[in-house]
């Protein structure tokens, strides 16, 4: 809980289920690469495998959210409620469930051995919508939310303690279009290169080399 007066007084929470598709642009920053031998012959020492990357990336991200608010029932989806008076006249448009942003990230890879890799990436995605908490506008007519969608959304569309009510009226901010939302991720990730065709190769040499 905050205990910023404004935002307590709104009383506005939220989670968001959050679904990406993302094209990324790697640029390296520092590699290390280098590989010794695949396989491992008793006695006989050679060149280890080394091979780390750090990179900064970006690129778009396409995703889909559906934003929730808590209730006594569980977890309620808010964009079917029209909080801010969507669909009546003055509230405006339905935002979308789905949307673009930019990523822009850092990511460290180490190498496990020529054809697995885990790496740690940090993003921040930039989007254009300004919904992924179903906050953007301002207070709509609460008696008009419930008289068209219920008492359901008209508890949504003002779940305000009353500490302030003249800041909560009809009109006043709910939230800030002006600036649009993003999201942070920390991913790990096990990456497999499915080009290195070495393993095959090494395997029937041996069997060439070494056949009885």
């Amino acid at each position: 809980m905050t205990n910023e007066p404004t935002r307590r007084n709104r009383n506005l929470s939220f989670r968001t289920h959050l679904f990406e598709f993302s094209q990324h642009l790697e640029f390296i920053v520092f590699g290390n690469e280098r590989y010794g031998a695949r396989h491992k012959i008793q006695g006989l020492k050679g060149m280890r495998n080394k091979n780390t990357l750090f990179y900064v990336y970006t690129g778009v991200t396409g995703f889909g959210f559906i934003p929730q608010g808590p209730g006594d029932g569980g977890w309620t989806n808010l964009r079917p409620l029209h909080t801010e008076g969507q669909g009546l006249t003055g509230g405006g448009t339905e935002y979308k469930k789905i949307g673009l942003g930019i990523p822009l990230g850092v990511g460290y890879k180490i190498g496990l051995d020529p054809l697995w890799r885990i790496s740690f990436e940090l993003s921040y995605t930039q989007t254009f919508t300004d919904y992924l908490d179903d906050v953007s506008g301002v207070y709509f007519d609460n008696d008009l939310i419930q008289g068209s969608y219920g008492s359901t959304s008209a508890y949504f569309a003002y779940p305000s303690t009353g500490a302030f009510p003249t800041w909560t009226h009809m009109g006043e901010l709910r939230g800030d279009s002006k600036h649009k939302d993003g999201y942070l991720f920390l991913n790990i990730s096990f990456i497999r290169n499915i080009t290195d065709m070495r393993s095959g190769r090494i395997k029937r040499k041996y069997k060439r080399r070494y056949k009885l």
